[in-house]
């Protein structure tokens, strides 16, 4: 089965949770034509696109297995060079903001207003992509409430759509390779930590909230870019969940950067947020470009020595 993404209204896409803001007018319907979303990501003539929130896209994307998932995607500024490559931030919400209305985790994680700063997007052009996670579903399968975690082999259904949706992305939009960045609190903490040891290769940086991971993967992920937060006082996701894992990475000789705010329990996404330096840090952080091997000129037969004989164990 093809990929298909559907636009639905406004444009941004991340994994987050937070407090609640004012609330907006409900996304439009679906589409009353019956015809499947057109591939390429334009609208059916049925289908209603209307804005909801400036500068962010709703769309929805279908998987191989038929599953949807609904994001948000926020593109660069339209006077930009169509063909310049952009960095992508890919935000994994929290648990409060799971559902299926593709609205709650745009309005209430805070990444609305640090993007969509006029001063930040002018800076900064990026993509900004946000999925929902369903209701019942997580990002990892973790217990929130244990000391240890062993990352499964296989990824939860949802994380396997969210890494199908960023390959599909990256065929459709002008997605710099060297400057993906994912970035989420809580249960999108424990996302964060989980998709950057599934996909080593692919992100740039991570920045880690309220999260925690398998402290056997740090060798891994030990060269990635990473700055964690924490509250000291969190007792949703105790921060001996980050001490860990940065202890790890560090245990391997990487170097990663870790904020622990105190008197502060799940507010850590917040203050994160407002930090002056998280953007300036997250976009300083590219991935080295793959260095290709000089191809070896064929070897001359007159110029090799000749062949030894004798049975092999004697060779």
């Amino acid at each position: 089965m093809h990929h298909r993404v559907a636009k639905v209204a406004g444009l941004v896409v991340v994994l987050v949770g937070v407090a609640g803001l004012s609330a907006r007018p409900p996304a439009p319907g679906p589409d009353k034509s019956g015809k499947p979303p057109d591939k390429t990501g334009k609208p059916t003539p049925g289908e209603k696109v209307r804005l909801v929130v400036e500068d962010f896209e709703t769309r929805v994307y279908r998987g191989d297995n038929g599953k949807e998932l609904p994001y948000r995607l926020m593109q660069p500024v339209k006077d930009l060079d169509p063909n310049q490559m952009f960095p992508m931030v890919l935000i994994l919400h929290g648990v409060g903001e799971r559902g299926t209305d593709n609205k709650t985790p745009l309005l209430r994680t805070g990444i609305r207003e640090l993007f969509t700063d006029k001063q930040n997007r002018a800076k900064y052009p990026c993509y900004v992509v946000l999925p929902q996670c369903p209701l019942n579903g997580k990002w990892v399968d973790v217990n929130w409430n244990a000391t240890k975690h062993a990352m499964r082999e296989e990824p939860t259904e949802t994380m396997r759509l969210v890494m199908e949706l960023i390959a599909s992305l990256r065929k459709e939009l002008t997605i710099d390779p060297q400057q993906i960045y994912v970035m989420g609190p809580s249960m999108g903490g424990f996302g964060v930590w989980d998709i950057i040891c599934r996909q080593v290769d692919l992100f740039a940086a991570a920045v880690p909230v309220s999260g925690g991971g398998d402290e056997s993967q740090a060798p891994a992920i030990a060269k990635i870019p990473i700055w964690a937060f924490h509250g000291d006082s969190d007792n949703i996701v105790k921060p001996d969940w980050s001490r860990r894992m940065i202890a790890a990475i560090r245990k391997t000789g990487g170097d990663p950067k870790y904020t622990e705010y105190k008197d502060t329990g799940q507010g850590a996404w917040a203050k994160t947020l407002a930090e002056p330096d998280l953007l300036k840090w997250l976009f300083e952080q590219k991935r080295e470009k793959p260095t290709t091997q000089p191809t070896q000129p064929a070897a001359d037969p007159a110029t090799q020595p000749a062949a030894k004989s004798g049975p092999p164990e004697l060779r």
